[in-house]
């Protein structure tokens, strides 16, 4: 997959429209997604990433309801354990597959100051690099790429218990 530069012009919108933009962009794929650079360094990764049949993916749109979407299903496949997940914060009981690709180190430092350095949020913003994780998990992305890429492997690997596609309706 070509991860390029982007053109200057997307460079110049972005910029105008995203007045707290702390990291550069790339542009990947044939459809030119736009991504923050993060991504170059961790796209091996994502595509090399070993699925299996215990993974549970949830492959939604920004601000679709993923929050909601992965406590359900957390719930459902654990027999609604309250208990557990009173204890154990959802990023951990289902984390963001290319959170290391989201947040810079200096958005995450600003971020830790802004808070004081609060222990509790600190613990939040430790580096999570989720392809390298090798215990069941439930996996969140917004990379409908890729979920594309893998998705064969998803398909002959996972079994699949609930899809719902909403792209034919936006």
């Amino acid at each position: 997959m070509d991860v390029d530069a982007i053109e200057r012009e997307d460079d110049k919108v972005i910029k105008e429209y995203f007045k707290g933009k702390v990291t550069d962009y790339v542009s990947v794929g044939p459809k030119n997604w736009i991504l923050p650079e993060g991504f170059k360094k961790h796209a091996d990764k994502y595509y090399n990433f070993e699925i299996k049949n215990d993974d549970v993916w949830i492959v939604t749109y920004m601000k679709s309801g993923t929050t909601l979407m992965q406590e359900l299903l957390w719930m459902v496949v654990n027999d609604s354990d309250y208990e557990t997940s009173s204890k154990l914060p959802l990023y951990d009981r289902s984390p963001f597959f290319e959170f290391n690709i989201m947040w810079t180190k200096e958005f995450k430092a600003h971020v830790a100051e802004v808070n004081g350095n609060d222990p509790t949020v600190l613990e939040e913003l430790k580096d999570v690099d989720i392809p390298c994780m090798k215990h069941k998990f439930f996996i969140i992305t917004v990379l409908r790429f890729t979920y594309k890429a893998v998705n064969n492997s998803i398909s002959t690997t996972c079994s699949l218990k609930f899809k719902f596609n909403i792209s034919n309706s936006i």
